[in-house]
């Protein structure tokens, strides 16, 4: 059975009976951030029932956890505090639910949820609450991405060659790293396992760097927060095929694809692919 994840664009672009149909044949994941950007359009005027209809559609589909979480619980010690973590779809579920049994947002408001561990849960105001959490990340990752630009434009990153571009990379991943090797066991085998897990989410950030050097952009697009988690969920071993509508992010996947598979070390090809809405459509008739 082929596995799909698809981005927010994808998502909001395909109908219910197209995914009905298709997830008959096929696995369909999504990002637990796509549920969180089209949830803080709830509120918007006028627009209740059109996105409610949105988010019904993740029925369809299986959400997974949110992808920092899902990292670190790959590399961290089994008593770090991220293993007692609920899980996003813990409470993304009940909500759900309790959406669609709601036909007015006041109503949907004073609704109650339980969660996995029997915590009672109030739904008012999670709109903006959540408006406010995606804000404050949304920020410091665009704080994060000016830095990668600003080490691009002095020179202490090389982007001149492929193989720089390569290295680049890598020392992102490094950086990561670096954060989070205080609470992974050490292993010989595990740094290798980490840049292979976050290869992807590293070029995404590299590549939209370069993308606003060359536009000469001094605004970073918030946004970006989400398509970069979005790449987290991907390992250079996950075979999975890629779906967004988005052109900045599908050309970041497609190039990161190419230098890989450009680089004389077949050890660094991946395995997953890249395409459009269309042509998911389209391949879809031979699930």
């Amino acid at each position: 059975m082929r596995t799909y994840l698809l981005d927010t664009s994808a998502f909001r672009a395909l109908s219910l009976s197209t995914l009905e149909t298709i997830s008959q044949g096929a696995r369909l994941l999504v990002s637990p951030f796509c549920v969180w950007e089209l949830l803080t359009h709830l509120e918007d005027e006028g627009q209740f029932r059109r996105v409610k209809g949105n988010l019904m559609k993740f029925s369809q589909v299986q959400v997974l956890d949110d992808p920092q979480a899902l990292v670190e619980r790959e590399f961290v010690r089994q008593s770090d505090s991220v293993h007692e973590k609920l899980e996003d779809l813990e409470l993304i579920y009940p909500m759900l639910a309790a959406l669609r049994d709601s036909d007015s947002l006041s109503y949907f408001y004073r609704m109650q949820i339980r969660d996995s561990r029997s915590q009672v849960r109030e739904i008012t105001g999670c709109v903006a609450r959540l408006r406010e959490i995606l804000g404050k990340e949304e920020q410091q990752f665009q704080e994060y991405l000016r830095k990668i630009i600003v080490a691009i434009r002095d020179g202490a990153v090389s982007v001149t060659t492929p193989a720089a571009l390569h290295e680049g990379i890598l020392d992102i991943v490094k950086g990561w790293w670096t954060q989070l090797s205080g609470r992974v066991n050490d292993s010989d085998e595990v740094p290798a396992r980490f840049e292979r897990r976050e290869y992807v989410y590293s070029s995404y950030i590299l590549n939209r760097a370069l993308d606003y050097i060359e536009c000469c952009a001094t605004q970073v697009d918030p946004n970006d927060f989400e398509d970069a988690m979005f790449c987290k969920h991907l390992s250079l071993d996950s075979e999975i095929t890629l779906v967004t509508s988005d052109l900045a992010l599908q050309r970041c996947l497609t190039d990161t694809l190419a230098l890989l598979n450009g680089l004389n070390n077949a050890s660094w090809h991946a395995r997953f692919k890249v395409c459009n809405q269309a042509e998911f459509e389209a391949a879809s008739g031979n699930i």
